[in-house]
C-alpha cells in the first residue's frame, strides 16, 4: 500500500491531521502486505494530532533530498528503508 502522512517521525510514527484518515489508513495497512510511504521532506520529524500506525509498520519511506539527517538516518535506523527522489 502506498499512503501518504502529515508526520513521519521514528518516534511517533505514521500521523496525519485527521481521525478518519488515520482510521481509514490504520485499516488499509492491516490488509497490506507491505507499506510504502510517499511524503515530502518537511512532513519527516514532524507529529500531527492521530496516529496511523507505528513506524515499525512501514517498509519503506520515498522522499525528497532537502532535509537532511538526522531525520531520515533515525529512520533508518528504525528499519525503513528511505529513498530519495
Amino acid at each position: 500500500m502506498f499512503v501518504g502522512a502529515d508526520g513521519v517521525s521514528s518516534r511517533s510514527s505514521l500521523t496525519t491531521h485527521h481521525e478518519v484518515e488515520a482510521h481509514t489508513n490504520r485499516a488499509l495497512i492491516e490488509r497490506s502486505r507491505s507499506v510504502v510511504v510517499v511524503a515530502d521532506s518537511s512532513k519527516i520529524g514532524l507529529v500531527a494530532f492521530a496516529q496511523i500506525c507505528e513506524i515499525s509498520t512501514v517498509g519503506e519511506l520515498i522522499t525528497d533530498q532537502r532535509r537532511q539527517p538526522p531525520h531520515p538516518r533515525r529512520l533508518s535506523d528504525a528499519g525503513v528503508r528511505v529513498t530519495t527522489v
